[in-house]
């Protein structure tokens, strides 16, 4: 009761805080720097989700323990109003929140228990106006152990007081909006003329169907002239496969670090390490061997250790 107490004032202190100022033009913002609360390795850290490449990605640790929590900072106090968020297609469907702070230590939920069923996709998240540095997204499950996140923006606005604004309104005319002739963009007052369905861009102020659009890059790795997707196995000058980061790479040994089954000779990732069938066969035994013997026995009784070496 006295956490809800607790959150319910926090909330009407951002309120009354923001009726005092007024916002500037909002935009998208890659933050200055990201921390998690876990990473899979330096080459999975969290800058890999502020990097400004989709091909890049942060992962937590393989573990069954949630939630996973990456901290976003934009530098400052603004105006948030949204975020864009880009996840990892092998971790999806996933279940998240967003939360923000003004000091990374006290923490407003805005959205929670968001589904995403897309991956390796630009997603835009909306809110209510606060004003805050940080933004987290608190993830609470996914298809696979990893927390993960491969691009975020944060859309945000410079905070301007009640009185800068009275002095801009004294000393400025009044802007016009103009969308004559525009389906969408932006009409010149910091606004926008309108938005486009899923499927469709705003090319020079006009919805453009994707689908109507030529394809010339390929969303994977190019191998004499062909374009492999993404996670696919092919023999060349040895065993490689087409990486999420459209590269071509070679197959990793067995005890080497994993996220997918396809980056392992063995075709097997377990636990976040390449692992041979046999190895992994036997390691499901096991478990199965002490479910058993567990159900029949005593754990730590001398006949539960009989049937396990049994």
């Amino acid at each position: 009761m006295k956490r809800e107490v607790s959150m319910v004032f926090l909330l009407i202190l951002s309120m009354s805080f923001l009726s005092a100022i007024s916002c500037g033009d909002f935009s998208s913002q890659t933050p200055v720097n990201a921390i998690a609360s876990e990473e899979h390795s330096t080459t999975y850290s969290a800058k890999m989700a502020i990097d400004g490449k989709t091909t890049t990605f942060w992962f937590g640790k393989y573990t069954p323990t949630f939630p996973k929590i990456i901290t976003l900072d934009i530098g400052s106090i603004k105006c948030i109003n949204g975020v864009n968020l880009n996840f990892y297609y092998g971790d999806v469907p996933l279940t998240f929140n967003i939360e923000v702070s003004e000091d990374n230590s006290k923490w407003i939920p805005v959205l929670s228990n968001l589904v995403v069923s897309q991956g390796s996709v630009d997603l835009p998240f909306n809110f209510s106006i606060v004003s805050a540095r940080y933004v987290r997204i608190v993830e609470l499950s996914a298809k696979r152990y990893y927390g993960t996140l491969a691009e975020a923006k944060i859309t945000s606005a410079e905070l301007i007081s009640s009185e800068e604004t009275s002095q801009n309104q004294s000393t400025q005319q009044t802007c016009t909006a103009n969308c004559s002739g525009k389906e969408c963009g932006n009409d010149g007052c910091g606004g926008v003329c309108g938005s486009c369905n899923t499927g469709s861009s705003c090319i020079s102020d006009k919805c453009v169907s994707s689908q109507g659009t030529q394809q010339t890059a390929c969303n994977g790795c190019l191998l004499n002239n062909l374009c492999l997707k993404q996670g696919i196995r092919f023999d060349s000058n040895g065993k490689n496969y087409c990486e999420v980061n459209n590269q071509i790479v070679a197959q990793k040994q067995n005890s080497a670090e994993c996220l997918n089954d396809f980056e392992c000779l063995s075709n097997s990732c377990l636990d976040g390490k390449c692992t041979s069938l046999i190895e992994k066969l036997n390691s499901q035994i096991s478990l199965l061997k002490q479910i058993l013997c567990g159900l029949l026995n005593d754990k730590g009784s001398s006949a539960y250790q009989t049937c396990l070496a049994g």
